[in-house]
């Protein structure tokens, strides 16, 4: 547990660091961040072909059913 903020896990308040950290600095190079296209928080996320899970990075069934239904 992370003594600072009790009752979270210092992996969860690391990891919450460095997305504050990546998100002020894009912000300072002048970037910006779509608030409809931001997910945050969330168990499972759709992108670039792929869904990623707590569990790790895995092949979108979409896709690879468009694979399998190759010509």
């Amino acid at each position: 547990m992370d003594p600072d903020h009790p009752g979270c896990r210092v992996f969860v308040t690391s990891h919450l660091q460095d997305v504050h950290e990546t998100f002020h600095l894009v912000g300072e190079a002048g970037g910006t961040f779509s608030a409809k296209k931001t997910f945050i928080c969330v168990p499972e996320v759709e992108t670039l072909g792929s869904k990623c899970t707590y569990e790790g990075r895995f092949p979108d069934d979409s896709t690879v059913q468009k694979i399998r239904d190759w010509p």
